[in-house]
């Protein structure tokens, strides 16, 4: 057995997670702010910080502390976080003023523009010290406070500015700027049924297509692609395809059958292959119509059309907290493509005009309403060809020519001639939000008013129950 069936056989490994308080770079800039001891980038070991050697100045300065004060002093230093910190303490020890005299020296010789006073605290007091005790109470070194005592001259607060500077293989902004342009040349499409505004790009785009593309537009700037989808992702904050609101049930159902743990093995092979055909067909169904579409276009006889409903529309749509406990009236959205041409037609109506399917004495007299594609044969005139699935192997034929036995009459009646009674409930709770509606839409609103209602017995939150008109 090889080992990638072993880890596929085991448990999933976990995905491995970013922890740079662990990357060494990190470390050794903890260890030096902190005091603690650790190697350095050459692999020498750094003694941890602590008290340097004895001034032996005039003014004795290191009489004036003890161990504790001189404890006191490296803790203080090593309970900052970071470098930046550390030095604005010390630079608040440090005063600055004007030299009173000056001694001759020699020729072109530098002088200093200012003298400095460097004080230690003590517990709550400051003791004024010489610069040799000042370095070494604190653990630091010469260069440090001189750099602070330059940036105290010049006005400045210290800044650690080590790892800033800009890295040789940084790609210029002007680059940057031309993918920026070039990822907002795409049109972008928003959805309608999500709770936040969501934008995505076409579903037959990628990150690849649209770095080759860019690569066309501008070949001498040879942005690698790792960068462009480095850009995209920190950027932007799009998707490819429509979000999936709406989700096919039968995925949903055997996506988690196959995540039960009592299932059996045999089981979830099966359910497994459900899954798998589910798909198969699901991608059949997409070809198809791609395959279709181009037919049509390549020929004039050719014609196709595809229909379905939309995702209902709740009314009235208003910003007020009370409309989530209240029922509204339900807007069925019913939307026929044509293939042909690429346009769209949509049909709307609110369920007091029709409900969204067929009675039920019109569902048994249309039978081929259980099929999923229709094909008329060309070399059979007056047959139509249908299919359970797309390209499926089990296909019914129907005349509509030839009197046969297993005839099909098409529907010839309206399915609903008069109005369609709603719930008696629904239209009262649409009163009760009748001040929030805008005056605009009021007419359509009192036409509901107004309309036949009925006391469903059964459900009061579906429509086709058993209804007692109220005439």
């Amino acid at each position: 057995m090889s080992s990638s069936e072993t880890e596929s056989d085991g448990e999933p490994k976990k995905k491995r997670t970013c922890n740079p308080t662990k990357y060494k770079r990190n470390v050794i800039k903890n260890s030096k702010v902190k005091g603690q001891a650790h190697t350095n980038y050459r692999g020498k070991q750094i003694a941890p910080r602590s008290t340097g050697e004895n001034c032996r100045c005039k003014k004795e300065c290191f009489a004036n502390f003890n161990q504790d004060d001189m404890d006191f002093c490296i803790s203080k230093m090593n309970c900052f976080s970071t470098e930046n910190e550390q030095d604005i303490f010390l630079q608040t020890l440090i005063d600055k003023s004007d030299i009173k005299q000056r001694r001759p020296r020699k020729e072109n010789a530098t002088q200093r523009q200012n003298a400095f006073q460097f004080y230690v605290l003590k517990q709550t007091d400051k003791v004024k010290v010489c610069k040799k005790a000042f370095i070494s109470l604190y653990g630091i070194t010469e260069a440090r406070v001189r750099r602070l005592c330059d940036l105290l001259n010049e006005g400045k607060i210290p800044i650690d500015k080590r790892g800033c500077h800009p890295k040789a293989n940084t790609v210029p902004p002007e680059i940057c700027q031309k993918i920026h342009e070039h990822i907002l040349s795409f049109p972008r499409k928003k959805t309608h049924y999500a709770g936040k505004d969501i934008d995505y790009l076409d579903a037959r785009l990628d990150v690849k297509k649209m770095h080759l593309m860019f690569n066309e537009k501008y070949p001498d700037l040879n942005v690698k692609y790792k960068f462009y989808l480095q850009y995209f992702n920190e950027n932007f904050s799009l998707r490819f395809g429509r979000p999936q609101v709406d989700t096919c049930i039968t995925c949903e159902e055997l996506s988690t059958k196959i995540k039960q743990s009592n299932l059996s093995e045999n089981a979830k092979r099966s359910v497994v292959a459900q899954l798998m055909i589910h798909k198969r067909r699901a991608k059949k169904f997409y070809n198809k119509i791609s395959s279709v579409q181009d037919l049509c276009k390549e020929r004039d006889d050719v014609a196709a059309i595809t229909f379905d409903f939309i995702q209902n529309l709740p009314l009235p749509h208003i910003p007020i907290q009370n409309i989530f406990y209240l029922r509204q009236l339900w807007v069925n959205c019913f939307g026929i493509k044509d293939l042909k041409t690429g346009k769209s037609t949509f049909y709307m109506y609110h369920e007091g005009i029709a409900n969204k399917g067929a009675n039920e004495d019109q569902k048994k007299l249309f039978a081929p309403s259980t099929y999923m594609s229709f094909q008329y044969d060309s070399d059979r005139k007056g047959t139509i060809i249908a299919e359970e699935y797309i390209d499926g192997l089990i296909k019914h034929s129907f005349s509509l020519i030839k009197k046969i036995i297993t005839s099909i009459s098409l529907p010839s009646t309206k399915a609903y001639d008069l109005k369609v009674p709603i719930n008696k409930k629904k239209i009262d709770d649409l009163k009760q939000v009748e001040d929030s509606i805008l005056e605009e839409h009021m007419p359509f609103y009192n036409n509901i008013f107004s309309w036949p209602t009925a006391i469903v017995e059964n459900n009061p939150d579906e429509n086709d129950g058993e209804y007692d008109y109220v005439p």
